[in-house]
């Protein structure tokens, strides 16, 4: 391995040999007629080629990169923010540790007892509620374990700091009465489109953002079912189309297969319908996409599936979100206790 600086129509580059092959980096810096500021250019190309080897090693190496150590935390999370398929909470997180007066302190300088100060300022300064405080002191987390595996710390000092914890919340879901309610009330035009989406994410357990991108192409004949890649986690979920949900997209037409199945408008249009449908059908809470889903997983439970069962086709890869849609609701509980035997004199 090797990094060496050249010259190239009077510019300077990064020449890197690594694992057999070659690349150049520009250092922006163009040499002039003038010695002193060409010497001024080189010195500042040697200082950048050493940068660079050192971070080119601690990659190779598993050894600390700690130039990139002397960079802000609130610089960092917003890099980690960045990266493809990171959550909003990480981007909220590093918005607030621009805001908090120690998130100037240097990536290799944070400590415990910094860990400590942030999470009090998230939980009694910053004006959150407990359960965006939680949120964000996990997201802390994530990008401290990021610096870890970029060489850039060689441990989270969250490690032995407990997070911030708030209560779990209640399980919500729509009874057989509210669902009645809201068929009945399903024929305006208005939000038509938005109640067959819904309805048919009742029945399949599927999220908004995979009903938008549902296509005809995810739709497989022998046997009825939907086959999809989940746009939150890239996982594949096979769900059999049940005789009601097949009715909510049959139309009887061919279709091409990229074609989407339902013609939803922007996020924030289609709650303003959800809002307008509910209140037709005379519903006084609040309802959201997330709802469908959830009503899926403990109407599917109460009718006797397994937990394994719905966790597959709601495509979670362990049990823990699934015994909190059982423990939800109090049917599987009564017919529990109703297993139990009974002893006559």
């Amino acid at each position: 391995m090797s990094v060496k600086i050249r010259e190239k129509r009077g510019k300077l580059y990064l020449d890197i040999y690594q694992n057999s092959r070659r690349s150049w980096e520009a250092l922006h810096l163009t040499l002039t007629e003038d010695k002193d500021t060409n010497k001024a250019l080189w010195r500042m190309a040697e200082i950048c080629r050493a940068k660079r080897e050192m971070q080119i090693l601690s990659g190779a190496w598993n050894i600390q990169d700690t130039t990139a150590g002397r960079e802000s935390i609130a610089d960092y999370a917003v890099k980690v923010a960045a990266m493809p398929k990171r959550c909003t909470n990480i981007k909220t997180c590093a918005e607030k540790l621009k805001q908090y007066k120690g998130g100037s302190t240097y990536l290799s300088a944070i400590n415990s007892e910094w860990v400590r100060n942030f999470q009090k300022y998230l939980e009694y300064e910053s004006g959150l509620a407990l359960s965006s405080a939680s949120a964000y002191s996990t997201a802390l987390r994530t990008i401290l374990n990021q610096a870890v595996k970029d060489n850039v710390i060689l441990r989270s000092p969250a490690k032995n700091v407990p997070r911030i914890t708030a209560p779990e919340k209640m399980i919500e879901f729509l009874s057989i009465e509210e669902l009645k309610a809201l068929y009945s009330a399903a024929n305006n035009p208005i939000w038509q489109e938005c109640a067959r989406a819904f309805f048919f994410g009742y029945y399949t357990g599927l999220r908004i953002s995979d009903l938008r991108s549902l296509t005809w192409g995810m739709i497989n004949m022998n046997p009825l079912q939907l086959v999809k890649i989940q746009k939150k986690t890239s996982m594949p979920v096979y769900i059999p189309l049940a005789p009601q949900a097949w009715s909510l997209i049959n139309d009887g037409l061919e279709h091409l297969p990229n074609v989407c199945i339902f013609s939803l408008p922007c996020y924030s249009t289609t709650l303003k319908c959800l809002d307008k449908w509910v209140a037709a059908a005379g519903i006084k809470r609040r309802v959201r996409w997330h709802l469908a889903r959830k009503t899926f997983a403990t109407q599917s439970l109460e009718a006797g599936a397994e937990i394994y069962t719905v966790a597959k086709l709601l495509g979670h890869h362990g049990l823990e979100q699934v015994t909190r849609y059982a423990e939800a609701t109090n049917k599987l509980k009564r017919a529990a206790v109703e297993r139990l035997p009974t002893f006559n004199k």
